[in-house]
């Protein structure tokens, strides 16, 4: 009886509080991203929603990926609403792992980092979108 009275106030508000800050991270699909106040605008200026840091689900599709050779960025874009986002993974993070996402189409990508911003330049325009920058291995998994 009085582990159960110890477990009841001590134990059960140590975890629940703990269930409640672990259900509080921000979590978006990777097109969510741009509809977060303050995270994409004009080129060349940092954005609010930098410095965030995010869970970001990421499908690979077959069109959605664009990724040069042996480089850590990622390019996903949206080819319905055109919306783009940047995944760039630090260099300690293998190369392998790397190419393994790009031959992963029709699984999605779970990944964890910081938010930045990317300024995209075309013809006529400038805009800065979202980048994640993914920092470990465990930080990304594939599903």
């Amino acid at each position: 009886m009085r582990n159960a009275a110890l477990f009841t106030r001590l134990l059960l508000p140590a975890l629940t509080a703990l269930l409640l800050l672990s259900s509080c991270e921000e979590r978006y699909s990777w097109t969510e991203l741009h509809d977060i106040p303050g995270c994409t605008g004009p080129c060349y200026k940092r954005m609010p929603c930098e410095g965030k840091e995010v869970k970001v689900e990421v499908p690979i599709l077959d069109r959605n990926l664009l990724r040069g050779e042996n480089d850590y960025k990622f390019y996903f874009r949206d080819p319905e609403t055109n919306r783009s986002i940047v995944v760039e993974f630090t260099e300690n993070i293998p190369m392998e792992a790397l190419d393994e996402i790009q031959q992963s189409k029709g699984k999605t990508l779970y990944i964890k980092g910081v938010l930045t911003g990317i300024d995209i330049i075309g013809r006529d325009y400038c805009q800065r979108i979202p980048k994640v920058v993914v920092q470990k291995k465990g930080d990304f998994y594939l599903r």
